[in-house]
């Protein structure tokens, strides 16, 4: 038998086998009052009727089968959990969604040393501080005393150019906030942090921000503002026997760092310093 025929065969038992799981139940709330209908016992039908028992009969057995889905489904979610480390997940609309979820990457931080970013403009995450607002990490990066390493979109790239344009925010404004991001880690570097910040160039699909343990994981939706987005927490694993989305999501913070020939920003000079050594002025 090939191994193809042996797919199919486990596929159709385990059909068969959900479909009677869910039929035999229903079977046997007919068959038992039927059968209490048709035998003898006056002094127990003198209690109840063959229809209180159909009805009771009924309500124990859907009870049994919502409970036993109710299990599955908390198995599945478990295993789901266990294999790939997501342990948060919170939507990211509401005012009160923002202020958790904000609570939350502020309580991964307190133990973290270094920090890695991958975003967009990096304003709202990092540098923006006016009367309305600051930035959740402003802080944290002040006082993070191991290795920063951002990437932020190039001012200048074509992504960046179309990723304005699909926010309705005029290009102007949207790279301001890009060279807002930059002064500021250039004071922060004037002041002593270990930092180093790399432009790129590519399409916009994750927003990451990276702990020893932890990463913080948003989307980038194509029209919407990724402040929009839901909001998965994910840790590393620590046994080499255990599964995580972490790693894998890691290596494509490390892609865009090491391979795909962004370049380096040089805080002394102002300016793109490609790998082959081409400079640019920003």
């Amino acid at each position: 038998m090939s191994r193809w025929d042996t797919i199919k065969q486990g596929l159709f038992v385990n059909f068969l086998y959900d479909r009677l799981k869910e039929i035999i139940p229903v079977v046997i709330s007919i068959v038992i009052p039927l059968v209490y209908h048709y035998l003898d016992f006056p002094s127990l039908k003198a209690k109840l009727s063959t229809l209180n028992l159909s009805i009771f009969l009924a309500i124990v057995i859907t009870i049994f089968i919502i409970g036993k889905r109710i299990s599955n489904w908390g198995k599945n979610t478990f295993k789901i959990g266990k294999n790939t480390k997501i342990f948060y997940f919170r939507p990211n609309i509401h005012v009160v969604d923002k202020t958790e979820n904000t609570k939350f990457l502020l309580e991964q931080c307190k133990v973290a040393k270094d920090i890695c970013i991958l975003g967009a403009t990096g304003y709202r995450t990092f540098a923006r501080k006016d009367s309305e607002s600051i930035a959740p990490l402003r802080e944290v990066l002040e006082d993070i005393t191991g290795e920063i390493k951002i990437l932020l979109f190039h001012p200048k790239g074509q992504f960046t150019i179309s990723r304005a344009n699909a926010l309705g925010v005029p290009l102007d404004d949207y790279q301001r906030e890009i060279m807002n991001s930059i002064n500021f880690l250039k004071e922060l570097k004037n002041k002593g942090e270990n930092i180093a910040l790399k432009l790129y160039m590519q399409r916009p699909i994750w927003k990451m921000i990276i702990l020893d343990n932890f990463m913080w994981l948003q989307y980038y939706h194509p029209t919407k503002h990724v402040e929009r987005m839901p909001v998965y927490g994910i840790s590393r694993s620590q046994k080499k026997e255990e599964y995580s989305l972490f790693d894998p999501l890691y290596g494509v913070f490390q892609k865009k760092w090491y391979h795909d020939g962004n370049p380096t920003y040089d805080f002394n000079t102002g300016e793109a310093v490609s790998p082959d050594g081409r400079r640019e002025s920003l």
